[in-house]
């Protein structure tokens, strides 16, 4: 189910009142508007939310905003069984929104269960308390003290003029999940977590050009966006390149740095925007593949835990992985799992 547009009214943004404070600030005063009158289509809070994100993410793929703080506000009509329209001014975020619909809900409810009535009016949302309070009553469109404009009509735009518009447009989040899924056969999850910044999304395809795009897909959706969250970046404003990420997959895949340690490279890189073949050598990061490095290491454990061999060879299979623990602690993470865990095997069938 989606949900219609019935208008779009292009303003200028005449200032704000300070509620809580009285005063009026017209530093914004003259910045152009865009209010999109919806349907009634929204049905719940929880649908309202996700329309919210959706909305948000197209206008942010139009170059229309840039992150939802400050470049949005709701107003929140809502009415239930039995009670008349209330709206909500000036909702600044999708949380908010949620957040006022649920509140209202409730209070609504409670209203009529006491036998009170619900009258129109509008209400303001309090984000730190997280409840609408009353501002002011309102019957009928003069409330509203509309002064029409005889210069100002209604801007249609003809079918022609919009298969013009669609034709320049840049492609859509939702069109780019749908290419991103059938093109590089990513999941969903992944999918979304891509496209939900169009930096990101771009980045990623640059990544896709050289190196295994499953790969790059899961690297760029979980670990990179975690260490940008984390550092309140984006791909854009932080040091890291697609390069990076291909060279670091193409290390990983030729067994010369594990997973554990590129999650590591990776928040550095977001830093500094060193190369990956710099940082494995500065970080000792190589990974350790030479059987005779291994198997030296591999005595050494298993002379250092005897217990651990009498109870393999007893057929205490989970001795094997406490072995392969010891390993990956001395070698701090470098030893090849494959090429250990096999050479481990090999040793204590001898010792056996």
């Amino acid at each position: 189910m989606g949900v219609g547009i019935w208008e779009i009214h292009i303003e200028e943004d005449p200032g704000r009142y300070e509620l809580r404070e009285g005063k009026v600030d017209l530093n914004r005063c003259g910045i152009p508007l865009a209010e999109i009158v919806t349907a009634p289509d929204i049905k719940s809070p929880e649908y309202a939310r996700e329309f919210l994100r959706d909305l948000l993410l197209s206008l942010d793929y139009l170059g229309v905003i840039r992150g939802e703080s400050g470049s949005v506000r709701a107003d929140v009509n809502i009415s239930i069984m039995g009670g008349n329209r209330i709206e909500i001014k000036n909702v600044n975020s999708v949380k908010g929104v949620y957040k006022a619909l649920k509140y209202e809900i409730v209070r609504q409810k409670a209203v009529l269960q006491r036998g009170g009535t619900i009258t129109m009016e509008t209400r303001h949302f309090d984000e730190g308390s997280m409840i609408t309070k009353a501002m002011r009553k309102k019957e009928t469109l003069a409330d509203y003290r509309y002064i029409p404009d005889p210069d100002l009509v209604p801007f249609y735009v003809s079918p022609e003029g919009l298969s013009r518009i669609e034709s320049i447009l840049p492609e859509s989040p939702h069109n780019k999940k749908k290419r991103f899924i059938e093109e590089y056969s990513l999941g969903e999850e992944i999918v979304d977590a891509l496209i939900s910044d169009l930096y990101l999304s771009d980045f990623f395809e640059e990544c896709a050009k050289d190196s295994n795009p499953l790969e790059a897909g899961k690297w760029c959706a979980t670990e990179l966006k975690r260490r940008l969250n984390e550092k309140n970046l984006s791909v854009s404003t932080s040091m890291i390149t697609p390069k990076h990420i291909s060279d670091m997959i193409d290390f990983i895949e030729k067994g010369e740095l594990s997973v554990k340690n590129a999650k590591w490279i990776i928040g550095d890189v977001v830093d500094t925007g060193e190369e990956i073949p710099t940082l494995m050598s500065k970080k000792n990061f190589y990974q350790i593949r030479s059987e005779d490095t291994l198997i030296k290491i591999l005595e050494k454990v298993m002379r250092e835990n005897p217990k651990a061999v009498l109870d393999y060879k007893s057929g205490n299979q989970n001795a094997l992985h406490f072995l392969f623990g010891k390993v990956v602690n001395e070698t701090e993470g470098r030893a090849d799992p494959s090429k250990t865990i096999k050479l481990l095997k090999d040793k204590l069938y001898m010792e056996a």
